[in-house]
């Protein structure tokens, strides 16, 4: 999971600049780069649990030279101070921050939720060997899987666990 975080958030930052990601990496120290890295590695300590020398490795998976721990705190302080002084900076880590809440976190906690009551619901299956118990899960996986909304795949996951403790 904490790769597909990663990904999403370089993804992120690289389509709200309109640059290649590989572009966050480069080995430069121009302003309009190393904001760009700062917010990656503030996202990055922000939404994973990695350490801060993994955070820094990861540039090498986009061709980049690994930063070292000091330069990761270095580039989530400089994000802290710049959101109380540059207006610019501070909207753009906010949409970023946002979009990558959204479409990565919680899309990664839905699969998550998901699969693993899915997977919950069949072992009950297996204790059941029931047919109509297999379609209803069937219908029920088929709704959790279009749903958008985490909130009523909850709802969904509430009513299951009701039948589930009633059977």
């Amino acid at each position: 999971m904490q790769t597909n975080v990663i990904t999403g958030i370089a993804d992120a930052v690289s389509s709200y600049y309109s640059i290649p990601a590989e572009s966050l990496f480069a080995n430069t120290r121009q302003r309009g780069v190393t904001d760009k890295r700062a917010i990656f590695h503030y996202l990055c300590h922000k939404h994973t649990d990695l350490s801060l020398k993994q955070i820094g490795a990861i540039s090498v998976q986009y061709g980049g030279r690994a930063y070292n721990h000091a330069t990761v705190i270095h580039n989530i302080k400089k994000s802290k101070n710049l959101v109380k002084i540059d207006k610019r900076f501070a909207i753009d880590l906010l949409h970023i921050d946002a979009y990558v809440t959204k479409n990565v976190i919680i899309k990664k906690e839905r699969e998550v939720l998901v699969n693993h009551n899915i997977q919950l619901m069949l072992e009950r299956w297996f204790e059941q060997e029931s047919r109509e118990y297999l379609e209803c899960l069937s219908s029920i996986a088929e709704i959790l899987h279009r749903e958008e909304d985490l909130g009523v795949i909850k709802n969904w996951i509430g009513c299951y666990e009701g039948v589930h403790q009633i059977t």
